[in-house]
């Protein structure tokens, strides 16, 4: 009695009886061939049944952990949030910050900007100070007028 064992994929089986075939023509038959192939398929079916058998049975059990009721964990009191306080900005009050050429060029960087309506704002402003130039205007006021640029829209 012959005894055949076929392992691999249908397509590596198929090959090897060929070459088989081809090597040895010692007059296996058709029926006989055929026999032979279909038994590989059904060992070759059966085997991916048990697979994917096994493959349910995991993925069971993920679905019943997933699925298990998970424990709640005491949390903290939310905390109050508190809205936030407006904080004005503080005139500064160091004059020896700002040179009267660094004024002159602050000025004169934001009225480029705008000549009509800045320049008309400028002498507005030296006039609060009573001043008409900015190279009248006193050093302790410095730190002010800087501000004062600051509010009306200039960059410092």
């Amino acid at each position: 009695m012959v005894k055949v064992e076929f392992t691999g994929s249908v397509e590596e089986v198929k090959k090897e009886i060929r070459e088989f075939i081809e090597v040895n023509s010692t007059g296996v038959t058709t029926e006989e061939l055929t026999t032979a192939i279909k038994s590989s398929l059904e060992t070759e079916a059966k085997a991916e049944e048990k697979t994917s058998a096994k493959i349910e049975k995991k993925k069971e059990t993920v679905k019943k952990i997933e699925e298990a009721p998970t424990q709640k964990l005491p949390t903290a009191p939310a905390k109050k949030e508190e809205a936030p306080v407006e904080v004005s900005t503080p005139l500064p009050t160091k004059t020896a910050e700002y040179t009267a050429q660094d004024l002159q060029k602050i000025a004169a960087a934001w009225v480029n900007k705008d000549i009509d309506n800045n320049r008309a704002a400028l002498k507005n402003l030296l006039s609060t100070f009573g001043v008409k130039a900015i190279s009248f205007l006193p050093k302790e006021n410095y730190g002010t007028f800087v501000q004062e640029l600051k509010n009306l829209g200039a960059d410092v």
